[in-house]
């Protein structure tokens, strides 16, 4: 078990930390992502998601934060990457990890 009041590097911490980043340029690119999201803190991980074939971005990508906190502070914010509003919202834990029971209804 984890000390009380300590994010370890477990794969639930992980997911906490990390944002989906929708909305962006196609022009976007891994530096310019991490140079807006580095203003609000420490990113373990930055990556623009590209289509394997065309290597041309997709319009989203993630950063994970070295804490909760700074996730906090990100997701209160607007932010304009590239000329471009983005959507910036925490990831779905159901979706990454978690298997869900009742989803087709």
């Amino acid at each position: 078990a984890l000390a009380s009041g300590v994010a370890g590097t477990t794969g639930v911490s992980h997911r906490l930390r990390k944002l989906f980043i929708g909305g962006l340029s196609f022009e976007t690119t891994d530096e310019s992502l991490r140079s807006h999201f580095e203003q609000w803190g420490t990113l373990t991980d930055c990556v623009v998601m590209r289509d394997p074939n065309t290597k041309r971005s997709r319009g989203f990508g993630f950063v994970t934060y070295a804490t909760v906190e700074e996730v906090d502070i990100v997701i209160q914010k607007y932010h304009t990457v590239n000329g471009h509003n983005c959507e910036v919202r925490k990831t779905n834990t159901h979706v990454y990890g978690q298997k869900t029971r009742g989803l087709y209804l």
